[in-house]
């Protein structure tokens, strides 16, 4: 591989992959071929003809300019993590002003941390909210997810941080740590010293990136993942070995008691490191060709180890809660919840359908995933398409995704086929491994929730740059044929200039919306949590508000979001609140006078049928007041029904 063609190519990919994007989203009054307006079509043909001349010309004289800068200096001496450690400092420092951000699943996570830290519960796992028969009161109910994401902000939180900087300097240390341990591995697939740096600075770019946000208990598993890879190719090695004392390798059951603590951390990551707990397995049997007495033993202890920590914290959500996390995501009915998944979501989980997901699986897991979903919702504009499949009870979200997905899973296990000669043994069953065993899990578990957890994003994040290090693996260590060509290329725009490039449109946007001026309320400079579209709203209502008691009502047309997080106040929060208002919620009352503050989304607040139904959550005798246009006040008078 020509790095230094392909670096001066990726102006070329840009070009190109945002001509496919726009190409992936049809015009509202189309002219050319029903999808495209005149403006737009002229536009896509003006980013393909750019990107041809950037590859032509353009990325010949980027590769003479890197050559002879290189010449001067001496970068070969510069050792990868140091490279890594340099440019993730130099880029967060860079993102310094930009604030902490809190994805939805874990919010309430977050807020029973704050609350621990703020002496209000008495674990980071037990939440805090308003009783909804007495808003009066609060409830304190158990959180049955895994805990992992309450313990991100906590070490900061002790020493007195606000839960922002908390979660920021522990997503950049977590991060740190898991670069480092992907250069460690990278390096021990036998890669040029050149491509370790190039992937330092990719890394480095996606890990300045990933520690502004915090949507995913996934961000522990990351850290961890690459360096259980490394550990499972150190064990595979020792049990080949013919004199190998088995009976003192202890090392061998503490890495499966640690791969199981991941339970803790987020249910999924167990199915994920499963492949790196299978490792060790597959290659004593591949290598001896059968089972032995040592494997069998070896294989009973290592799942009883593996499955402890998820049976202890199965225990532990029973006694707190009277549920196991088992009974609560299989007791559910997905297809309920239709606007997030669109209809026919549980019948994706069996049949065709299921293998059809597990075909597609690998590819969509990769980084070509934005894309995927592009394609997914160019294709929920036709009609045809979407009456059709409902007809049939098939999900068309999910087929979408599959149809884009099939060809990256063909491509992906087609190179890994051709590089078999060429990679050792071990570190080609790795690949194997978690391009397969994490989608079988997945798919069973599946078939037995009814939720389509195969193709689904962010359930193997942790590991994805093993697509990144797989492709590079590919295109350098394996030989070049005629028949070879389409595929190397295939790979290196796919799977390393198109997550490099948007790793680089992220981090240019990130950067120049950091400099935007931020007028947060009070509390959410205090938090470090940075400006939202209801930070006036909140100065508001916190100047408005004159007893602890009152409570902010989030109504929301589509999630949560981190609201709760904002505004000092005890907080409800309702999302996809014109289902589940009228469906789901209870009427409120109050056996103590207080107001609750129901702030709502610009789409709703003046829709009167909407207004006329919240109202009727509330008893005949409270006085409304409008505080502005996204927030009216509902005073309640004492032992209101």
């Amino acid at each position: 591989m020509d790095l230094r063609l392909f670096i001066g190519s990726l102006p070329g990919y840009w070009l190109l992959f945002e001509a496919v994007k726009l190409a992936l989203l049809k015009s509202k009054s189309p002219i050319w071929l029903g999808l495209y307006s005149t403006p737009k079509a002229l536009v896509i043909i003006t980013l393909v003809a750019l990107s041809w001349f950037s590859f032509r010309f353009l990325a010949p004289w980027i590769r003479n300019w890197i050559c002879s800068f290189s010449n001067k200096l001496d970068l070969e001496v510069i050792s990868p993590i140091k490279i890594f450690i340099i440019i993730s400092l130099l880029s967060r420092l860079l993102l310094i002003y930009t604030p902490c951000q809190v994805g939805e699943d874990i919010v309430p996570q977050v807020l029973s941390a704050m609350q621990w830290a703020e002496g209000i519960s008495h674990s980071p796992s037990t939440l805090i909210t308003p009783e909804p028969t007495d808003l009066s009161t609060n409830r304190s109910s158990w959180t049955i997810r895994p805990p992992g994401a309450s313990w991100v902000p906590v070490p900061g939180m002790i020493l007195g941080l606000s839960v922002g900087h908390s979660i920021l300097i522990a997503l950049f240390f977590l991060g740190l740590c898991s670069g480092i341990g992907w250069l460690k591995l990278a390096r021990s697939f036998s890669l040029p010293f050149s491509i370790q740096q190039f992937l330092a600075f990719f890394i480095a770019l996606v890990v300045t990136l990933k520690s502004t946000h915090f949507y995913s208990a996934n961000v522990l598993t990351a850290a961890t993942f690459p360096w259980l890879l490394i550990w499972s190719l150190v064990i595979s090695r020792k049990w080949s070995i013919v004199n190998y004392n088995h009976k003192r390798d202890y090392t061998s059951f503490l890495f499966f008691f640690i791969l199981g603590t991941h339970a803790f951390i987020k249910l999924s990551s167990l199915v994920t490191v499963s492949a790196i707990a299978a490792l060790p397995f597959i290659s004593h049997i591949l290598k001896n060709r059968g089972l032995n007495s040592f494997i069998f033993i070896r294989g009973i202890s290592g799942i009883v180890l593996f499955l402890a920590s998820y049976l202890m914290l199965s225990k532990i959500n029973q006694f707190h809660s009277g549920i196991t996390s088992n009974e609560l995501y299989a007791l559910q009915d997905y297809n309920l919840q239709n606007e997030l998944w669109g209809n026919n979501f549980t019948e994706s989980t069996r049949g065709p359908m299921l293998f059809t997901s597990l075909i597609g699986a690998v590819g969509y897991a990769s980084p070509v995933q934005g894309f995927i979903h592009n394609f997914r919702d160019f294709l929920l504009h036709f009609e045809t398409y979407t009456e059709l499949l409902d007809r049939h009870q098939i999900n068309n979200r999910i087929l979408a995704c599959c149809i884009a997905s099939i060809p990256l899973s063909i491509a992906l296990f087609s190179a890994l086929w051709k590089l078999r000669k060429n990679l050792e043994f071990e570190k080609l069953l790795l690949y194997f491994s978690l391009f397969t065993i994490p989608f079988l899990g997945f798919g069973i578990i599946s078939y037995l929730h009814g939720f389509n957890y195969v193709i689904y994003s962010g359930y193997t994040s942790e590991y994805s740059l093993i697509f990144v290090l797989f492709a590079f693996s590919f295109v350098v260590l394996h030989q070049s044929r005629e028949t070879s060509k389409k595929l190397h290329k295939t790979l290196a725009a796919l799977f390393i200039a198109l997550p490099l490039t948007q790793q680089i449109n992220l981090f240019t946007g990130g950067f120049f919306q950091s400099l935007n001026p931020q007028n947060p309320s009070a509390y959410e400079e205090k938090q470090n949590l940075g400006q939202s579209n209801l930070s006036q709203s909140f100065k508001l209502i916190t100047e408005d508000s004159k007893s602890a008691k009152n409570i902010c009502l989030f109504l929301c047309t589509g999630n949560h979001g981190d609201n709760i997080l904002r505004i000092p106040m005890r907080s409800l929060s309702i999302h996809f609140v014109k289902n589940n208002l009228e469906k789901h919620f209870p009427k409120l009352s109050s056996n103590s006078a207080l107001s609750v503050y129901c702030i709502m989304e610009a789409s709703i607040s003046e829709d009167q049928d909407f207004i006329e139904s919240l109202k009727n959550k509330f008893s005949k005798k409270a006085v409304y007041t409008k505080i502005d246009k996204f927030t009216l006040k509902v005073e309640l008078p004492a032992q209101s029904t």
